[in-house]
């Protein structure tokens, strides 16, 4: 039997989806009585991959710049858990199962398996028709990212024309190196609805922000750099919400997925470090943030970026950032923008320095869509 497949590929917030028609799929044989016996997984691409997480992550090499996007896959002969998917139109698709959304498996790029950004997906569960059959012609897919035991990203409801889930995000992070993000992995909170034609290109945005804190030691002895700080205040220096603590995912059939943020809110985002410094020397730290909830909640406001440092024990103010910097880099938005990165220059001297502040977009950082094949 001939099936096309869709063949998905991501770099950063990208995922393009191509059509082969010249390879033979098989249906998988289900291992248990209870699975099903007959239908249809609805296989992205080909490939089978043998690393030993299921999640994405970024690597920044430089420091700077674009922070690099890679996925990690699924092991190897083992059903995905952490990606959802649904297959949408004026109602939710329902599989052999009796579901109306599927896990997936990630695994890597058939084409080019060693290709970090691209990456191919197979649905859990089993449905009647294949891809071949064109019966989903003109539909929509729906992809949601991670969801996992450490960030404990839940599906709230579901039934063949809703679907809920909530995600949620700390306000503390630990990193243990310097210019590693990985450890962000289990918070990237990924989405995707697109359409599904003979040629689709489906397009992964990022929920949350990201910090990238860039820090270096002027002083003429090693300092001890505990953690970085993120807060906002009023115009008085009272205290005001940085980050939300969830954001709530919603789709109903044939419409676009919204999203809300929860107005239960932090008051700062920290990233705990932990090393020494010598002179001289740098250490580029991370955090990740939703936006806040409401209609330009960060406007007149100011944003401080604080660290604590040893030697002395001391908590340096490094500046306020008024939010209209914020405004202006977000093309007019007062508020943090998903898939946007915001790098933060401070020099450590008798006391912190700004030395500047760059707000990148994901898209423009790649120059738009890129062609898999």
């Amino acid at each position: 039997m001939k099936i096309n497949k869709l063949i998905i590929g991501a770099l950063a917030m990208l995922l393009l989806v191509s059509c082969n028609s010249n390879d033979d799929i098989v249906p998988d044989i289900p291992d248990t009585p209870e699975a099903p016996t007959t239908g249809y997984r609805l296989t992205f691409d080909g490939g089978v991959g043998n690393e030993t997480a299921t999640r994405a992550h970024w690597t920044d090499p430089n420091g700077s710049g674009s922070l690099f996007f890679n996925w990690d896959y699924t092991p190897a002969d083992e059903d995905g858990d952490e990606m959802v998917m649904i297959i949408h139109d004026e109602e939710f698709v329902e599989s052999i199962e009796g579901d109306y959304y599927t896990y997936a498996t990630i695994k890597p790029h058939t084409q080019d398996p060693d290709v970090a950004y691209k990456a191919s997906f197979e649905t859990v569960q089993y449905y009647d028709s294949p891809l071949s059959s064109g019966d989903y012609e003109g539909y929509y897919l729906m992809a949601l990212t991670p969801f996992n035991d450490v960030n404990r990203a839940s599906i709230d409801y579901c039934d063949y024309e809703e679907f809920v889930a909530i995600l949620p995000m700390p306000n503390t992070f630990e990193q243990g190196a310097h210019k590693d993000p990985t450890f962000l992995r289990d918070y990237m909170y990924m989405w995707a609805d697109n359409l599904i034609i003979s040629n689709a290109t489906l397009l992964f945005h990022h929920i949350p922000a990201t910090f990238r804190f860039k820090i270096v030691n002027n002083r003429p002895e090693t300092a001890r750099i505990n953690s970085v700080k993120v807060t906002v205040v009023d115009t008085d220096g009272t205290e005001q919400p940085v980050a939300s603590k969830s954001a709530e995912v919603y789709l109903i059939a044939d419409e676009d997925p919204t999203f809300n943020y929860s107005t239960e809110s932090y008051t700062e985002v920290t990233t705990n470090i932990n090393t020494d410094l010598g002179t001289g020397e740098q250490f580029t730290a991370y955090a990740l943030v939703l936006p806040l909830a409401g209609d330009a909640p960060l406007q007149g406001k100011k944003i401080r970026f604080t660290i604590s440092a040893s030697n002395p024990d001391n908590e340096y103010l490094s500046f306020e950032l008024d939010a209209e910097k914020i405004y202006n880099a977000n093309y007019g938005d007062y508020n943090w923008v998903g898939g946007k990165s915001y790098t933060i220059n401070m020099k450590l001297d008798d006391m912190l320095y700004f030395d500047g502040i760059t707000i990148t977009g994901w898209t423009e950082e790649f120059g738009g869509w890129l062609e898999t094949e």
